[in-house]
């Protein structure tokens, strides 16, 4: 059920949307030999470790700055995470200068430190600038404000369709990793290429290059895994990258059969199939659009 509200933050028009983020599934007994499970006591009602949390989105006051898109946001606090949830909404909401506000429920998250906001990229008019995103829990009568002030775009080529936003006050606070790039050349002939390589990584909360990677005359040869590592700021979740090379060289051509990130810092990996050949009179860049799978935690 929605309802419209008056008033607020700049005397925008809000919209209340209750939605749920409570999910229960009930466990399959195929091939478990048993129906059932043994509960334990607990002094503490479940109830009472419930939270209810209210999101105000707030549209940047820009022209264009409006979404046709379906929006969705991750809720990341120090006792654990929310599902991703779909931010049902009226026709009208996230348009320019516009405040949408959002209900759920869920377990206690504890004190909130990131929340994942983007869309789907559908609609006339996909592309959303975002002002900032504020959290409250009404019965811990707290409230956390994240800001963005960046564009969320129509697609992954164009940019980030996805930002992962930190309170105020410490997304000026970059921090640092070391990341570990693993390319593997195709075993083809002719695969391998003498050129200079160059990546650009695409993360939830920034980019990091172009950066060249150092090599060595063995290096991108055929059939072989090269590993490179970067010290630089963590962005968070990969979620595309670009590799290509200059053209130089006797043997610039090159075909990459796929590539492996991992920040070193927290064991999260990402693996991107490439399976992209150019020659040298071709384009020789390639945007690799999401990774194939992720492991590890983020």
């Amino acid at each position: 059920m929605a309802f419209g509200l008056r008033g607020g933050l700049r005397n925008r028009n809000r919209c209340l949307q209750v939605v749920s983020l409570l999910r229960l599934a009930v466990p399959s007994t195929h091939g478990s030999g048993t129906t059932e499970k043994t509960l334990l006591a607990s002094n503490e009602n479940p109830a009472d470790r419930r939270e209810l949390y209210q999101i105000d989105v707030i549209t940047s006051d820009l022209r264009g700055a409006g979404t046709d898109a379906n929006v969705y946001c991750i809720v990341h606090g120090k006792l654990g995470s929310s599902p991703k949830q779909w931010l049902r909404a009226l026709p009208e909401a996230f348009e320019r200068g516009r405040l949408d506000t959002f209900q759920f429920s869920s377990w206690d998250l504890g004190r909130l430190q990131s929340v994942i906001i983007g869309h789907d990229g559908t609609g006339r008019l996909p592309s959303w600038h975002l002002e900032r995103v504020v959290i409250t829990a009404t019965k811990a009568n707290s409230s956390t404000a994240f800001p963005c002030g960046q564009w969320l775009f129509i697609n992954k080529a164009e940019g980030f369709t996805e930002r992962e936003l930190l309170p105020e006050g410490e997304s000026e606070l970059p921090r640092s990793c070391t990341w570990e790039i693993e390319v593997h050349t195709s075993d083809v002939k002719g695969a391998g290429t003498d050129a200079n390589v160059f990546i650009q990584l695409h993360g939830s909360r920034g980019e990091i290059g172009p950066v060249k990677l150092d090599t060595c005359p063995e290096n991108f040869e055929r059939g072989t895994i090269d590993t490179f590592h970067i010290d630089e700021q963590d962005i968070g979740q990969i979620q595309s990258l670009l590799i290509g090379h200059d053209n130089t060289g006797n043997g610039p051509a090159w075909h990459v059969a796929k590539i492996k990130v991992s920040n070193l810092s927290n064991g999260a990996s990402w693996w991107f199939p490439a399976e992209w050949g150019r020659g040298p009179r071709e384009d020789s860049s390639s945007l690799c659009d999401g990774p194939d799978a992720a492991t590890g935690s983020i």
